[in-house]
């Protein structure tokens, strides 16, 4: 017992000695800081948390566990601080967003001293008695999304040159916008406004309108944290919460790393992951925040107070507005969960219609006006095309089906049998180490609710539905790119939860059939698990030389994929020395070399470094994300009309720039050589040897 006591807490012990190791290379080796780094996280406190904590409290809210208390209460102050941010935009003055978080914090902190409730206060949290699992847990979790993010990010005032993901440059370029204003006005593509997911962006953008926090720092220094921190208390609050075995609880969170489910691009890359921990698109936080939602479900059913359910009624309907806003595919996926746990459990005589009705017309009504008011104003989706439908789309993104495809055809098979055999490798690729025990533990726990032999938990039925609806949409819909991801995102974060009710049914398990299978199951469970585990710690390796490569300052890149520090500097200049509504004309429409581009190809338009750093609105720079593939002659037109403002043969540039509304001209040196414009229309304001600023006379 002494043995294992000691074991325990030396895991605790390192994995604590290396987050805090983590925080400092991040410190002084990337020269993140530190200033920035504590206003950042005095904002989530102050701003987020504590006020959530203090709705969660006025709606009696209590999972019963600080967990998942915490979990909900951050959602909750999240969905505050994106009401306060549109009253903001509304009203305009901004007292509401400066004032109504710390306001907030101040009841809550009042409430919890003087009735000795809320255990961040009163100092009740115990950490030697969280389990060493989920320390080590952390530890990884933390060391995946800083290897991705972080790691590779160097402080731009101390890197030669800068390079950073299409996606984080483009939410980057969203928040500063966000920070200027509502509507979106799309800061790349001018006189368009973007209806996006924008919630996640939206809590971002308010630091950097208050506090004066820059938008790359945001999304590469500060939200790697949050990312850490949302999907580790998440996962261990989900399973502390809805399983039997509550001090496993880090175990089961643990594995869902180990599994490194959903292995996409190459033996070792976890497509997944790229969603929910290096966190792409924010997928991470709706992961969380679904998790959330079930928590709150449950509360709302094994309430006997009226007041807890509406407490948890208002929470519910808050949530999935937010669940929403911050990913739309996650929103439907619970509503459509939700809608049929209720329609099955009609059916089956199991539901009070009365009781259940409500909560699934609050969170479809959430949804609605999240995705009807913000996200869909302009009725467009990312689907392009003819059809919302493509059966098996999502496969493509698995480095082995061309190849396993080929081989098929090879030996004569027909298209049934090749799409049998694909399909099953995908889902062993998808669930990885879960693969068999929850396709057992689905179809019994299915069965046993159909037959009445288990009691409708509409919380957990709710799970089991919204994996099943998600997996469906992921493998039948079509979207730009590989976007049907985002439905498998409920899939994947509710397969182990799965899994382990499945294991800690076992001694329910009467039938030796199901025992043999259950058994089957565990072996399969283990032994890819450790397979799984290995390609982990290879996909550790593999991105070291990366993580080593971002640590030198002198590195260099791809130039089209490269903020240089001359381009820094002029960015710079254009954010301290141009008004927030100037409009900017670039050459850097484009982001790959003249051979390989093609006006048609939308990934050739996806620079958006410019308008992320100089928090300024472009006339034309990385379209790539803005016009469908049914809107290329509008990218057209406007490249025509950029490509006059910076050829030194028209003598009418200066009108031409006066006509689109555009109020200084970027000219980028490095990679289009251009002779002085200077004129009676364009005056010289800026001038490094990669940059080269005109001011458009009369605007």
């Amino acid at each position: 017992m002494k043995a294992s006591s000691g074991l325990n807490n030396a895991v605790r012990i390192l994995s604590t000695i290396a987050m805090i190791a983590m925080v400092l290379v991040s410190l002084t080796v990337y020269h993140t800081s530190p200033l920035g780094l504590l206003i950042f996280f005095a904002f989530m406190l102050f701003y987020v948390l504590f006020p959530g904590m203090f709705v969660t409290r006025l709606c009696g809210f209590s999972a019963g566990h600080v967990s998942a208390d915490l979990l909900v209460s951050f959602f909750a102050g999240w969905s505050l601080v994106v009401i306060e941010y549109f009253i903001t935009q509304a009203t305009g003055p901004r007292i509401m967003l400066y004032a109504a978080g710390p306001l907030l914090s101040a009841l809550y902190i009042c409430f919890a001293v003087v009735s000795k409730r809320g255990s961040l206060i009163t100092g009740k949290v115990s950490f030697s008695r969280i389990p060493a699992a989920f320390y080590l847990f952390m530890a990884l979790l933390m060391a995946y999304v800083f290897m991705f993010t972080q790691f590779q990010y160097m402080s731009p005032a101390f890197a030669q040159n800068i390079n950073v993901s299409l996606d984080k440059t483009y939410q980057m370029s969203l928040i500063g916008s966000l920070a200027h204003g509502y509507p979106l006005a799309d800061p790349l593509v001018a006189g368009k406004v973007v209806h996006y997911h924008i919630f996640s962006q939206i809590l971002l953008a308010v630091p950097v309108m208050l506090f004066g926090l820059t938008p790359d720092f945001m999304v590469m220094s500060c939200t790697p944290y949050l990312t850490t921190a949302l999907m580790g208390l998440s996962m261990y609050a989900m399973f502390r919460f809805f399983c039997k075995r509550a001090d496993r609880a880090g175990v089961y969170a643990l594995s869902f790393l180990l599994a490194n489910v959903f292995i996409g691009r190459s033996l070792h890359a976890s497509y997944m992951f790229r969603m929910l921990l290096i966190n792409e698109n924010y997928a991470g936080f709706s992961a969380a925040c679904i998790i959330a939602c079930v928590i709150i479900i449950s509360i709302y059913f094994n309430s006997d107070k009226a007041s807890r359910k509406t407490g948890a009624l208002i929470l519910l309907t808050l949530l999935t507005v937010l669940l929403t806003g911050i990913k739309a595919p996650l929103g439907l996926v619970l509503v459509g969960g939700m809608t049929g746990t209720l329609i099955l459990g009609l059916i089956l005589r199991k539901l009070s219609f009365k009781e259940a009705f409500l909560p699934v017309l609050l969170s479809g009504a959430g949804f609605f006006a999240a995705y009807h008011f913000i996200l869909a104003l302009d009725g467009s989706n990312g689907v392009g095309g003819d059809s919302i439908f493509s059966l098996g789309k999502i496969v493509g993104v698995c480095f082995w089906k061309p190849g396993v495809e080929a081989y098929l055809k090879s030996m004569g098979l027909p298209t049934i049998a090749r799409f049998a055999v694909i399909f099953g490798l995908f889902l062993v690729v998808f669930f990885t180490a879960y693969t068999l025990p929850f396709i057992i533990g689905y179809i019994r726990e299915l069965v046993l609710v159909l037959c009445g032999k288990k009691d409708y938990d509409f919380a957990k039925v709710t799970v089991y539905a919204s994996a099943f609806v998600g997996f469906v949409a992921m493998m039948l819909l079509r979207y730009s790119g590989h976007s049907q991801v985002y439905f498998g995102v409920a899939t994947l974060i509710f397969t182990p939860l799965i899994v382990f009710w499945f294991f800690e049914d076992s001694d329910m398990v009467t039938s030796k059939a199901v025992s043999a299978l259950l058994k089957l199951s565990k072996v399969w469970f283990f032994a890819v698990l450790i397979l799984a585990a290995a390609t982990l710690a290879l996909c550790y390796k593999n991105t070291l030389p990366a993580v080593m490569k971002h640590a030198d300052p002198a590195s260099s890149y791809d130039t089209y994929k490269t903020l240089t520090a001359d381009e820094y500097e002029a960015m710079m200049w254009i954010k301290e020395n141009t008004p927030e509504d100037a409009l900017l004309s670039t050459q850097m429409y484009v982001s790959t070399r003249g051979d390989d581009y093609s006006v048609v190809n939308r990934w050739h338009h996806c620079h958006f470094y410019y308008a992320a750093y100089s928090v300024r609105n472009y006339y034309l720079e990385g379209s790539g994300y803005t016009f469908t593939d049914v809107e290329v002659e509008d990218r057209r037109e406007m490249i025509k009309n950029t490509d006059r403002l910076y050829d030194p043969e028209n003598d009418a540039r200066g009108d031409d720039a006066r006509a689109l509304g555009i109020d200084y001209v970027v000219v980028t040196q490095k990679i289009y050589p251009t002779p002085d414009l200077s004129s009676a229309d364009y005056e010289m304001v800026f001038s490094n040897d990669d940059i080269t600023i005109y001011k458009v006379r009369g605007n």
